[in-house]
């Protein structure tokens, strides 16, 4: 359960039993004023604290053959720990074909890599911990075969954590364009929210300031070829 919707439980309790109280209820009253300090205890202790910030991200998917066989993806984060040292983190990414594999990450190295329905996972282990409150620049890699060679393609990556600034990028191989490209977000029980993209004077990158992610939410990219 999120913060906010403990935060919100309380809320309601502790109006609840105000209002049982001044309508002369007392039994109801002391029976939701006892709920409270129960749910404000239980919110208390599993209230889910940043474990890091990360400030910005900088992600990079590049076609490597005019056939779409071959794409190299590279993620850039700048992050900072936060209260105590940092063990692990977990990439997640999601494909709805292709495959990954020629993992390159720094610092730390690869614990495990595990399918999760559509959802692809490594977990990165760094030794020692990354120490809390030092910023770290972190680099993850990986290729990407059989992923984009149908004439319509659509890449998406995920928020894992939130992030200040993020940017993504598309950069095309030499003699294969794509004709229309769009980006778009997508929240759970949210419709698609469009996005805008910078294509540059050759027409072979195209440049996603996204902002701010949010965790949980999906963002995509899609082309024609």
């Amino acid at each position: 359960m999120s913060n906010i919707l403990k935060i919100a439980g309380v809320g309601i309790l502790v109006v609840a039993s105000v209002v049982c109280f001044a309508l002369g209820r007392v039994w109801p009253g002391v029976v939701l004023a006892v709920l409270t300090v129960v749910v404000f205890v239980w919110a208390a202790f599993t209230f889910q604290r940043p474990v890091l910030k990360v400030r910005s991200a900088e992600l990079t998917l590049k076609l490597l053959d005019a056939d779409g066989d071959v794409a190299h993806f590279e993620k850039k984060q700048e992050l900072m720990p936060i209260g105590k040292p940092l063990a692990d983190i977990r990439d997640r990414n999601l494909f709805t074909k292709g495959r990954l594999d020629d993992f390159d990450v720094a610092p730390g190295e690869i614990g495990e890599r595990m399918s999760v329905g559509k959802y692809y996972i490594i977990k990165v282990v760094f030794k020692p911990p990354l120490a809390p409150g030092v910023p770290v620049s972190r680099r993850v890699a990986y290729n990407i075969y059989e992923a984009f060679t149908a004439a319509d393609v659509s890449f998406m990556f995920v928020g894992d954590y939130p992030t200040d600034d993020v940017v993504f990028r598309v950069e095309f191989p030499p003699g294969r364009l794509p004709h229309r490209a769009r980006a778009y977000v997508k929240r759970e029980n949210r419709a698609p929210k469009p996005a805008d993209l910078d294509r540059s004077a050759d027409g072979a990158v195209l440049e996603w300031h996204v902002g701010r992610m949010r965790p949980g939410a999906q963002y995509y990219v899609e082309w024609t070829w």
